[in-house]
């Protein structure tokens, strides 16, 4: 098969947040298993500065032939006029065309591309069409009298049960698949055993939770507020046990320095320690001495950190408005809360009240994550998605 995948931004551009890394994994695993020739079509942005322009010979990237053109906006709207052009000409030699994103220009007027020259293609709204995201006065007016009748002519693929619910929510009957993320699990300790032999990295861990042992608590993640960190912070300051709390993740300067003067406000600082950014490789251990991974954020699309933190045994506290909340309660890997302080407090006080039943999801997440989320099988799924087209 032939595919094309248009996407705002590609890798290395990974600055932007979850979705480039998942889209990029997804293009290359489809390269890997399903012998399929992919192609992506991104523009040169990139935090900082912009990526190198590639319009008129591709370059490969992991075996992913990548165009990038360039855009003329420097903001996200990220308009790319090349690009569209591109497109205009060359649609219609691909055998499934995948759109990535919204309320971007270049996707936008991508999709209207694809419709006018008639291809209907599948579109991904990766959390951008959740309550959260249409907010303002004119994203609303823009989905209602635009955006639906151009999404109406596409095949939507959510990636959580969540998801699902909120589209369908704009168009009823949207025709429709819900196929998770891919993950990158290959550098994780072990990652060489296969699936039915992972005795799990939780049989390094003790099987007993030392009294007067402080709960380690890890936040990883994009600092940002839909994410709740001031929720956490307040629930945390009412704890009446010992507790640290580990914030890994980069945000904007003035948000972090206001983060960090509620802390000191709520006399909870000296138990936070502030890692700032990391890379992929010092994940691993992070996730590995914590106790629970916390994310109780006011929307989350997916949250790929989730899967990670449960790949090495270290169970989850999610809101009930991140994607995967379903899937953690479904494989009672992790506990669910709302998105208010006392919520918050109560799953905090019954997660250090009970270290059995912790020590148990630990025990029990790493086999199960590398199973539901192999590579291959990932990967039949998703063609079988693009050959019902």
């Amino acid at each position: 098969m032939k595919l094309l995948h248009i996407i705002p931004s590609y890798k290395p551009a990974t600055g932007y947040g979850g979705p480039i890394v998942s889209i990029a994994l997804l293009c290359e695993n489809l390269v890997k298993y399903a012998d399929c020739t992919v192609t992506v079509a991104a523009t040169n942005a990139n935090v900082g500065k912009d990526l190198p322009v590639h319009s008129r010979t591709p370059v490969l990237v992991e075996g992913v032939k990548v165009y990038y053109f360039r855009r003329i906006t420097p903001d996200n709207s990220q308009f790319s006029p090349s690009l569209l052009w591109w497109l205009f000409q060359n649609v219609k030699k691909f055998d499934a065309v995948h759109v990535h994103s919204w309320w971007n220009l270049t996707v936008l007027f991508a999709t209207t591309v694809c419709i006018l020259k008639g291809v209907k293609p599948v579109f991904s709204p990766r959390g951008m069409l959740s309550d959260f995201s249409l907010t303002g006065r004119m994203k609303p007016l823009f989905q209602r009298f635009i955006g639906k009748k151009l999404l109406e002519n596409t095949f939507l693929h959510a990636t959580s049960a969540q998801e699902v619910r909120e589209c369908l929510t704009i168009i009823p009957d949207w025709q429709h698949v819900n196929l998770p993320n891919f993950l990158d699990l290959t550098t994780l300790p072990n990652a060489a055993l296969n699936v039915g032999e992972v005795s799990s990295l939780a049989d390094v861990r003790p099987t007993t939770t030392p009294q007067n042992t402080p709960l380690k608590l890890l936040f990883l993640s994009r600092i940002h507020p839909k994410k709740g960190i001031e929720l956490l912070f307040e629930a945390l300051a009412e704890m009446p046990f010992e507790w640290s709390l580990t914030i890994a993740g980069d945000g904007e300067t003035d948000y972090l320095e206001q983060l960090k003067k509620h802390a000191e406000k709520l006399r909870i600082s000296r138990k936070i320690n502030w890692l700032g950014w990391i890379d992929a490789a010092e994940r691993w251990a992070i996730f590995e001495q914590s106790d629970v991974l916390v994310l109780p954020s006011h929307n989350e699309n997916f949250a790929n950190v989730v899967i990670e933190s449960l790949s090495v045994g270290t169970p989850v506290l999610v809101s009930q408005y991140v994607g995967l909340s379903d899937y953690i309660l479904e494989k009672k890997l992790g506990w669910m809360c709302d998105t208010t302080v006392e919520s918050i407090k109560n799953q905090l006080l019954h997660i250090a009240q009970n270290p059995t039943e912790r020590l148990d999801m630990a025990k029990r997440s790493p086999q199960q994550i590398r199973k539901d989320w192999d590579a291959s099988r990932l990967t039949d799924y998703y063609v079988q998605m693009y050959k019902s087209m």
